[in-house]
């Protein structure tokens, strides 16, 4: 659903908005009136940050950020609980905070395309995380099967290892 369909509905029964390849650059700060989103999609825009108070909807679990242009991964989302599933794949983000911890009901992570170019130890707490694709980042053979065993647990998607100093 658009903003422009949601605004017909009363803002307590959107539970999903999709705002695909519309060229934002600036987060639609009106998405925070609907406390009851489950799922928003922002894929294909030109994105730079999100809004700090991005946690007001507590009940997403669903955050589709793909194809931006994200320098940092967000902080506030290690504020958002309910959240099972995080994509940023194909942003410029060079690193993930050790607040990871925090998404304890987080199902499935995707930093595909990346330039994280390690994983903080914390990462390792997420006992529910299922799926992990850290596929287009390229990571050293003895990296990739450290997190293996830390996060056996879940399917992890690498490329093949490179030759390269870790």
């Amino acid at each position: 659903m658009s903003i422009e369909e949601a605004r017909v509905n009363h803002p307590d029964s959107v539970f999903a908005i999709r705002m695909i390849k519309m060229k934002l650059t600036d987060f639609p700060e009106e998405i925070l009136n609907y406390p009851n989103l489950r799922a928003l999609d922002l894929t294909k825009n030109k994105l730079t940050k999100i809004p700090q108070n991005l946690n007001q909807l507590q009940k997403l679990e669903i955050l589709t950020l793909s194809k931006n242009r994200l320098q940092i991964f967000p902080i506030v989302i290690c504020s958002m609980p309910n959240l099972k599933s995080i994509s940023l794949s194909n942003n410029i983000i060079t690193n993930m905070p050790t607040c990871i911890q925090y998404l304890t009901q987080l199902e499935h992570l995707d930093i595909f395309n990346t330039q994280i170019d390690s994983f903080p130890s914390e990462l390792a707490l997420l006992k529910n995380l299922k799926t992990f694709d850290a596929r287009g980042i390229l990571f050293g053979r003895e990296f990739q099967q450290t997190w293996e065993e830390r996060l056996s647990n879940t399917k992890i998607k690498f490329d093949a290892p490179c030759n390269c100093i870790e």
